[in-house]
């Protein structure tokens, strides 16, 4: 018996039913809440929060209809899926672990008729959110283009994001060093660095792959992006990175892509970093990678990376 209840438990483990941080200790248990969250126009300069747990799907449930495609989650810790489950009435939040206390993590609805609300997610011990009933009761909207609008938003938000900069650095030597703690000290690791020169110029920018680091099975490639543009800014969105061999083209999940600015402005340069897993590879592999502007057509395509 004890057998079949270790393999049903790695079965569950290997198709993502069982989240596997549940394996590394004994958390404190939470009470699952479902509640009701009024939006009205003397609480609208708030920011109301969202208690999201590890593994726990948390659903957003509204009786306006929203826009599926204009929900945005943003998060400094990634713990996010990249794409957020939404319909017409609902969003589904399932973070992959807990949110650090020093992560700063927000959604972003758009309402049907332009109206944007904005909610702070944040992990709490001892509850979490099943699921919470919104009900939005305004008698004056604000369409999205309105400073008004977000001027709250920014207000309350802003020294959250500050304090998160401020700790950046240190949360990065932290994760870090948490991945070197997963490593086999007996299995020997690649550390490399190396020059790359491939560029490409589409969609008024030019786009060069410059250098590539390996580092614990994971590739960190670092380009630069120039927008040529006279007039319009550009904001990135996601990368797609896939491999060709002699015969066959296999897509890489992207772990992580972080761009250097939030908006590149015309005739401004940034740098992008797109890390991936080390595929195995030979010397008549090449890598394409594919830049995706937000709410925009202007996307880049580099073919031909050598790494």
């Amino acid at each position: 018996m004890a057998r079949a209840g270790l393999l049903l438990l790695l079965a569950l483990l290997a198709g993502g039913l069982v989240p596997a941080e549940a394996l590394a200790g004994s958390p404190a248990r939470r009470e699952l809440r479902r509640r009701p969250l009024q939006v009205t126009d003397a609480t609208s300069t708030t920011v109301p929060e969202v208690h999201v747990a590890a593994g726990v799907p948390t659903t957003l449930a509204f009786r306006v209809p929203i826009k599926p495609d204009a929900v945005l989650v943003a998060d400094t810790a990634g713990v996010f899926p990249e794409r957020t489950r939404a319909t017409t009435t609902s969003v589904l939040l399932t973070p992959r672990v807990d949110l650090p206390a020093s992560a700063v993590a927000t959604l972003t609805v758009t309402l049907a008729d332009g109206t944007i609300l904005p909610f702070l997610l944040t992990s709490v011990p001892g509850e979490a959110d099943l699921q919470v009933d919104v009900e939005v009761a305004l008698q004056a909207r604000q369409a999205p283009e309105s400073a008004g609008a977000l001027a709250s938003v920014v207000s309350q938000l802003q020294q959250k994001l500050d304090e998160c900069s401020s700790m950046a650095g240190t949360a990065g030597v932290q994760k870090i060093a948490a991945l070197v703690a997963q490593q086999d000290l007996e299995k020997p690791q690649a550390f490399q660095r190396y020059d790359i020169h491939r560029l490409t110029r589409q969609s008024q920018l030019l786009v060069e792959a410059k250098q590539a680091y390996r580092l614990f099975g994971v590739t960190y490639l670092v380009l630069t992006i120039q927008n040529r543009s006279a007039s319009k800014a550009w904001v990135f969105d996601r990368a797609e990175v896939s491999i060709r061999g002699d015969s066959a083209t296999e897509d890489l999940k992207v772990s992580a892509a972080v761009a250097e600015m939030v908006a590149l402005q015309p005739d401004e340069t940034e740098r992008l970093v797109v890390a991936f897993p080390t595929p195995n590879q030979s010397a008549t592999h090449r890598f394409v990678i594919s830049l995706h502007e937000k709410d925009g057509s202007r996307h880049v395509r580099l073919d031909d990376v050598a790494l």
